[in-house]
């Protein structure tokens, strides 16, 4: 989208979509030679056969015990500009409205139920040249939950004719905006003189409280799970 006036001359959209294939065998299976048995009493009627890893502790890593996987990934990043003309130079100039926006999911071909993955989204901005960073990410899960949380496997739109259901959201926020940065703003900071060779006293700002120096927080929303 391009404007021939004014100080906005145009909006550019970049779409990167994804796509990636995983699979994993099901270690459970004894014919793998990751999992075996052990007996815990030697009496039958208290005996009780516990699996454990034989691999657990050993030199090398072991994968994670789960049933088989084999997963189709999805997603798509976006990054949004903006094209506006310099008064300074009189050149085209860009910058970033969103660096990122992005989508993510999977879904698991061999599962027998929960298939799809939850969806991530993700908003991820740098502005007013880099002093403030925000990013939102949130989570919604197609299915519903019961009252502990847990997935069930019943589809958001089969109850509430809704796509997906709001799981979580954070925001977290931080800044680069120091004291001295602001007291550039207001005049130059005093220069040193080539005369003194002897280290100076740490400005005053600078020893004043981190909060000052840099702000950071983050803010989490969660919903209770409603089926």
């Amino acid at each position: 989208m391009l404007f021939k006036k004014g100080w906005l001359r145009g909006l550019r959209h970049y779409a990167k979509p994804s796509i990636s294939l995983n699979y994993a065998p099901n270690y459970r299976d004894p014919g793998l030679g990751y999992i075996d048995s052990v007996d815990t009493d030697n009496r039958a009627e208290f005996n009780e056969r516990i699996e454990y890893n034989r691999f657990l502790g050993g030199v090398y890593s072991t994968p994670s015990i789960r049933d088989k996987q084999a997963t189709i990934g999805f997603g798509i990043n976006n990054i949004f500009q903006a094209k506006y003309f310099s008064k300074k130079d009189s050149t085209i100039k860009y910058f970033n409205l969103a660096d990122e926006f992005s989508l993510n999911g999977s879904y698991n071909t061999v599962a027998d139920s929960l298939n799809w993955s939850q969806i991530t989204v993700r908003l991820r901005g740098n502005w007013f040249k880099n002093l403030l960073n925000v990013t939102i990410t949130a989570r919604f899960d197609p299915y519903l939950a019961d009252e502990r949380g847990r997935r069930i496997n019943t589809f958001a739109w089969d109850k509430y004719k809704r796509p997906l259901e709001f799981v979580q959201a954070s925001l977290p926020v931080a800044n680069t905006l120091t004291v001295s940065k602001i007291r550039g703003w207001f005049g130059k900071e005093e220069e040193e003189s080539p005369q003194e060779e002897s280290p100076k006293q740490a400005p005053i700002h600078s020893q004043m409280h981190p909060l000052l120096k840099i702000f950071s927080g983050c803010l989490t929303i969660s919903q209770s799970p409603i089926i």
